[in-house]
């Protein structure tokens, strides 16, 4: 996993770092890249395995050797490597799909990150968890399914935030038109959202917004 290949996105606040795994990313391979011991055991995947191996090769490549990345109630968080450094901690995000893997960073605010590679699956359940407002604005054109997309990562980025509150997507979690802000829990959110020929990527910061 070379670190030569890392894309960057300055997406509101927050710093994004994506990175794609090749077919010489083993899981072996990409463990003996860490000066510390992760247990695959419980990922019975190799894919999800290299991805797990490889979400922490992105965070030492990135934010160094002095956090390591933990979890608590299935949200990943930073901690200091050595007990008695007290320094603060940015919050984080990640995500991976088929072999992509991204990493937000954010120095103040809690953050929501979701990164989706194009398929077929979010053309066969949008219906589930976009209102009919949405859909109106989100599929009138040849974008559509790129909207979708978007869309799709936009709520998934608010529910890493939230989590069971939000967890029906479709009542829950409102988009403005043109991916502008998002609305959950009867607060305004911002938006950054982008794309390209292999994926969609969204991060929404928790931090309230006056207006849209």
């Amino acid at each position: 996993m070379e670190k030569s290949e890392l894309v960057t996105y300055h997406a509101l606040s927050s710093t994004v770092y994506v990175v794609s795994l090749t077919d010489a990313d083993t899981p072996e391979s990409l463990l003996g890249q860490l000066p510390y011991d992760v247990d695959l055991s419980n990922y019975k995947s190799v894919g999800r395995q290299r991805e797990i191996a490889g979400i922490r090769i992105l965070l030492r490549q990135t934010l160094g050797d002095d956090v390591r990345l933990e979890y608590h109630n299935g949200r990943p968080f930073l901690k200091h490597k050595l007990a008695n450094d007290y320094s603060p901690l940015p919050h984080i995000s990640i995500s991976h799909s088929h072999g992509i893997l991204a990493l937000a960073v954010n120095p103040h605010y809690e953050l929501g990150m979701d990164l989706e590679v194009f398929g077929n699956k979010i053309r066969r359940v949008r219906e589930r968890f976009l209102s009919a407002e949405e859909l109106a604005w989100l599929i009138n054109d040849d974008e559509r399914l790129t909207r979708a997309h978007i869309a799709w990562t936009v709520k998934e980025s608010v529910f890493k935030i939230f989590g069971d509150p939000v967890y029906n997507f479709q009542s829950k979690i409102t988009i403005s038109p043109h991916f502008s802000a998002v609305t959950a829990l009867n607060d305004t959110y911002p938006v950054f959202c982008s794309h390209n020929e292999r994926y969609a990527i969204s991060v929404v910061e928790k931090r309230r917004l006056l207006s849209v």
